[in-house]
């Protein structure tokens, strides 16, 4: 798999695809920082719950005081 990846996305998909192997994981998810860096974009979500969020759901990396 890696080793015939020619873009990053096969690149990203095959480490998930093997990580989650190696650790037995039954879940597994990518998350992409936005261009300015505050958040975080949920991508490629498989095994988790409906309820703890979707695809596409953004997690901001900072927080009003």
């Amino acid at each position: 798999m890696l080793a015939e990846a020619l873009t990053v996305e096969p690149v990203v998909q095959a480490i998930i695809d093997v990580g989650r192997t190696a650790l037995a994981a039954t879940a597994r998810g990518r998350a992409d920082s936005s261009t300015d860096r505050a958040a975080l974009s949920c991508n490629q979500r498989r095994g988790h719950p409906e309820a703890s969020g979707a695809t596409g759901d953004e997690i901001p990396l900072s927080h009003s005081t």
